[in-house]
């Protein structure tokens, strides 16, 4: 893992983390119709991002 790579991805941890509490508290003003499809949203990027993570963790050094 260079140091680009970490940098970019602790930039993107950094927004992901920042936008969390932001996300919460939008879902909660919001109606239940727009809440299940920004959550189900969510559980894809999330899931795509832990994933992207476990790539990047793992990946042999060239």
């Amino acid at each position: 893992m260079d140091a680009s790579t970490t940098g970019y991805f602790s930039f993107w941890l950094m927004v992901v983390l920042y936008f969390i509490p932001a996300i919460l508290v939008l879902l909660t003003k919001m109606d239940r119709r727009w809440s299940k499809t920004v959550g189900f949203f969510l559980c894809i990027f999330f899931s795509w991002f832990g994933y992207l993570a476990y790539r990047m963790s793992y990946k042999p050094n060239q």
